[in-house]
């Protein structure tokens, strides 16, 4: 009974959408949090700007700049923490684009929900935190990059979707993680690019015990890896819109 409750009662939460209602402009750290009173953390700095132009498909929409020569978190993209009504699956949803000239150098990050501690950065998982994010790859190539406690190295594992990214073209990716019961090796995500289930990938272990539901979105989007050669020699920009993040079972 109290398993039937809880999830009506999740299923009763209104999805996260972004950018909705947000003014205009580059956004700072400040009106994203009175945005969202559940954003842990932000880290913005002047390169996340809201876009609304009436010639445009969504409105609005974030653009996101790279600056040439950098990469990391610290110096490239954008990267911010929502946190998220515990639950054993969720859904998440976005449309993103990369510029029309843009350059895939060698790789980089796209957001994804994430568990616990958000195990990332090389890091190797103990447990009580896990990571589904994206990356694009040399030629724009498109995988699921997990933090897991079964992955192979210290840094995070790739999964093919077998698709590329193209430039200047609106994309739409969903993922659905479910973590595995404490103990088994049971978790499952699975990935749609443009409406076609590209992913299944099951038997996962992404967590320890009870620890680590499904507990936020992340926003992590920049070039690398690590080291110049992984930075694009001009700026660059990508796109994303219509960000919908919302549970589909009760907390395990």
């Amino acid at each position: 009974m109290f398993q039937s409750l809880l999830a009506l009662a999740l299923l009763a939460v209104t999805p996260w959408t972004f950018p909705k209602d947000l003014p205009k402009g580059v956004l700072s750290e400040e009106t994203l949090k009175q945005h969202n009173e559940n954003v842990l953390w932000a880290d913005l700095a002047s390169r996340l700007i809201v876009v609304d132009e009436s010639a445009e498909e969504f409105r609005p929409f974030v653009r996101v700049r790279y600056p040439r020569g950098q990469w990391g978190s610290n110096k490239s993209g954008a990267q911010f923490a929502v946190g998220l009504t515990p639950a054993g699956s969720y859904r998440c949803e976005y449309y993103v684009r990369f510029a029309p000239d843009f350059d895939f150098v060698r790789g980089g990050k796209l957001p994804g929900l994430a568990g616990g501690t958000a195990t990332a950065g090389s890091k190797r998982p103990t447990g009580d935190g896990w990571t589904s994010r994206y990356m694009w790859r040399a030629d724009g190539r498109v995988v699921l990059y997990l933090y897991h406690l079964d992955q192979p190295e210290d840094y995070g594992e790739d999964f093919s979707l077998g698709e590329s990214f193209q430039p200047g073209k609106w994309h739409h990716l969903i993922q659905e993680v479910q973590v595995n019961d404490p103990g088994k090796a049971n978790g499952r995500i699975q990935v749609w690019f443009d409406g076609s289930l590209k992913l299944d990938q099951q038997n996962l272990r992404l967590r320890e015990a009870s620890q680590a539901p499904v507990d936020r979105f992340y926003f992590s989007t920049f070039f690398g890896g690590s080291g110049s050669k992984w930075a694009p020699q001009e700026d660059q920009h990508i796109d994303f819109a219509q960000f919908n993040v919302r549970p589909i079972s009760p907390e395990k």
